[in-house]
């Protein structure tokens, strides 16, 4: 086993490729810039590789990005793959064993009824051949999902937490209401995901029909935006939600403290990256009853949060209501605030990264 000295030495000499789906903003964006520009404080050399240039999803443009990284970590000398989402996995898995690369890391982005059938056949068989070094899971949740997989699959499998970076909000609420066009004329509701079928939205249309007097903001954009602007006017909500379309991710705490309800319907989760986030600001939250919300927003067997059936938008209605009619204190919201930040302190899933890079023959060590 190296002393501290060489594994120091290892990372000051170590250069690393992490391939992600597209530049799409949202939570894997985000935990990718976090891990690299902690990463390389530590002396670590990052590039970024994207599979596609856009944010779509179709198969021909994924396969042309495919060869093209294949080719870049074919030519080039890499001492670690990171890659996020199953198509970029697979690539790093499959490419990365064949050329030699000792570290091949790769995410469980998605719940597998949320993957492609193809895709998560070829996840199963990479992960099974050997072909993934780590194979990081951002819950337990997302963890307990592999219970039935091969045991090959299972012993590459690695909890890292997200961390989280705890952001103050830049402006005041009038500000960020009239940078944002919001009207200031009720309590306001705020989703901040991709506008996408399993991010779910479209119950909160369906409930906000009978809740007059409030307003739905969605910031982000995707794939079902013009559906959802189809429904919305269907529903007659024109006047009451505003889709912002996509929101710098630095001017997102803005929102978060401009916001009187965070709601977040999703239906797969492995993390709920942003659910933590208005939660680290103290923002009174309805998030959808799944294992990953119950599990990232249960602190010492607490959660403030309401838990929702996510298909279901009277429920949705009610417990809008209840939250309104019945605000939690403010010390109460500040004192979960304080537990989720240092729950998901950034520094925690740093040193997890760390202790995978600079792991040899599937040893985790430490550096202190």
């Amino acid at each position: 086993m190296p002393n501290l000295d060489q594994q120091k030495h290892d990372l000051n000499t170590m250069r690393i490729l992490q391939i992600i789906h597209s530049p799409e903003p949202g939570g894997i964006q985000t935990i990718a810039q976090a891990i690299s520009r902690g990463l390389a404080a530590h002396g670590l050399e990052f590039e970024t590789a994207y599979l596609r240039r856009d944010a779509g999803f179709s198969r021909w443009p994924t396969f042309v990005g495919a060869l093209r990284v294949a080719a870049k970590i074919l030519t080039k000398r890499y001492d670690a793959l990171i890659a996020y989402q199953a198509t970029a996995s697979i690539t790093v898995g499959a490419i990365g064993f064949l050329v030699g690369v000792p570290r091949r890391i790769v995410h469980q982005t998605a719940m597998l009824p949320a993957m492609g059938g193809s895709i998560r056949y070829l996840d199963k068989i990479a992960g099974t051949l050997g072909l993934y070094s780590f194979n990081v899971a951002n819950s337990a949740a997302t963890q307990r999902q592999f219970a039935d997989y091969p045991k090959r699959y299972r012993r590459c499998l690695v909890l890292i937490e997200h961390g989280v970076e705890l952001r103050a909000a830049a402006r005041s609420r009038s500000d960020t209401l009239a940078h944002f066009g919001i009207p200031d004329d009720g309590p306001i509701l705020l989703n901040t995901a991709r506008l996408a079928k399993d991010k779910n939205q479209a119950v909160l249309f369906h409930a906000m029909r009978n809740l007059p007097g409030l307003r739905l903001v969605l910031a982000g954009s995707g794939p079902c935006e013009a559906e959802y602007r189809d429904l919305i006017k269907q529903l007659g909500l024109e006047d009451r939600v505003q889709l912002l379309g996509p929101v710098p991710h630095r001017a997102v705490p803005d929102l978060y403290a401009a916001a009187d309800i965070f709601v977040f319907p999703t239906l797969h989760e492995t993390f709920g990256l942003s659910a933590v986030e208005a939660g680290m600001q103290g923002l009174p939250s309805i998030v959808s009853d799944i294992a990953a919300m119950r599990e990232v927003l249960t602190i010492d067997g607490r959660a403030i949060a309401s838990f929702v059936d996510p298909r279901n938008p009277l429920a949705w209605e009610m417990a809008i209501r209840s939250v309104l009619e019945q605000p939690l204190c403010a010390e109460e919201r500040k004192r979960f605030a304080l537990g989720l930040s240092a729950k998901y302190e950034q520094e925690k899933m740093l040193k997890g990264y760390l202790d995978v890079l600079i792991s040899q023959d599937g040893r985790q060590l430490s550096v202190s």
